[in-house]
C-alpha cells in the first residue's frame, strides 16, 4: 500500500514539476531559457530517440509527445528516489525514537 502510494506522489509529482518548467518559460520569456533547456533535456533525449529528426523532422507531433512524456518520467523518477528516502530516513528516525528506552 505504501509503495503504491508513493509511485502515485511519484506520477503526480514528475508532472506537476514538467508543468512547473513550462510555465516558468512562458511566464520569464528569454530570461532563463538556458537553465530551462537543462531541465528539458531528459525529454529531449527520449524524443531524439523515439523521432530522430526532432523538431524538424516530419514527426513532429510525435517528438513533441515523447520529450512531454519523457520529461515526466525522468522528474516522477526521481521523485520516486526522494520519496522513497524521506521515507526511509523518517521510519528509521521514528524507530530509534521508539526503541529508546524512557526514563
Amino acid at each position: 500500500m505504501r509503495k503504491a502510494a508513493i509511485v502515485l506522489a511519484s506520477i503526480i509529482l514528475g508532472w506537476a514539476t514538467s508543468g512547473a518548467i513550462g510555465a516558468i518559460r512562458d511566464a520569464f520569456p528569454g530570461t532563463v531559457d538556458v537553465g530551462l533547456d537543462l531541465l528539458l533535456l531528459p525529454g529531449a533525449f527520449l524524443g531524439l530517440i523515439v523521432a530522430p529528426g526532432g523538431v524538424h523532422g516530419g514527426r513532429v507531433n510525435i517528438w513533441i509527445a515523447s520529450v512531454l512524456i519523457g520529461n515526466a518520467l525522468f522528474y516522477g523518477a526521481l521523485w520516486f528516489l526522494l520519496l522513497r528516502i524521506l521515507l526511509r530516513k523518517t521510519l528509521r528516525s521514528s524507530g530509534e525514537r521508539s526503541s529508546t528506552p524512557r526514563a
